[in-house]
C-alpha cells in the first residue's frame, strides 16, 4: 500500500514516524512545500521524498490514499492572505486535480467556533453559520474554501477537524 502524506507539520511528522515504526509494509511518499529536513523523516526506509509545487503531482502518483496535513497558519493581526490562499487552497486544488485517490484532509475546529459553550462540538453544522464568530477570519476562510473544494470533488474524502491536545 502506498500512502502519500502532504506536509511537514508536527502532525505529519508524527504520522510519518508512526508509519515507519509500525507499518513497514506501507510505502510512504512524503511531500513538503519547502525542502524541510526533520529527523522523523530519516527513520522511514521506504519513504520517497518530494518538495515544491512542481513535484506535487509526482508525490501523488500511484497513491492508494492521500493524507493532506499541509497547511499554513497565520494568527497574526495582519495575516499574509496570499500565503494562506497559496498553502490552504491552491495546494488542495492541485491535489484534487492530480489525484483520484481517496483523500483525508485536515481542516480546523475554528470553523465550528461559536460564542456558546461548549464551542467546537457541532461538526455537522455548516461552517458558514459560524463565520461572524471565527477567531481568525482570514485563516478560517481559506480552510473553509478548501473544505468546499474537497466536498465538491469526485474523490472519496474524509475531512478531519481535530482540536489541539496537550500532553502532560
Amino acid at each position: 500500500m502506498r500512502v502519500t502524506i502532504l506536509g511537514s507539520s508536527l502532525t505529519a511528522r508524527h504520522f510519518v514516524k508512526y508509519l515507519g515504526n509500525c507499518h513497514q509494509s506501507v510505502q510512504v511518499s512524503l511531500w513538503t512545500f519547502d525542502e524541510a529536513e526533520y529527523p522523523e523523516f530519516d527513520n522511514v526506509s521506504s519513504c520517497l521524498r518530494y518538495h515544491g509545487m512542481k513535484n506535487l503531482p509526482n508525490a501523488l502518483l500511484a497513491a492508494d490514499v492521500v493524507v493532506n496535513l499541509h497547511e499554513c497558519t497565520d494568527f497574526s493581526l495582519l495575516p499574509n492572505v496570499q500565503k494562506l490562499q497559496q498553502h490552504n487552497i491552491e495546494v488542495v486544488r492541485s491535489v484534487l486535480f492530480h489525484s483520484n485517490s481517496p483523500l483525508v484532509h485536515l481542516s480546523t475546529p475554528f470553523l465550528q467556533c461559536s460564542h456558546r459553550w461548549p464551542n467546537v462540538y457541532e461538526p455537522e453544522r455548516d461552517p458558514a453559520v459560524f463565520q461572524p464568530q471565527w477567531p481568525f477570519p482570514e485563516y478560517c476562510s481559506t480552510k473553509h474554501e478548501a473544505e468546499k473544494l474537497v466536498k465538491n470533488s469526485f474523490n472519496d474524502c474524509y475531512i478531519e477537524k481535530c482540536a489541539n491536545v496537550r500532553r502532560r
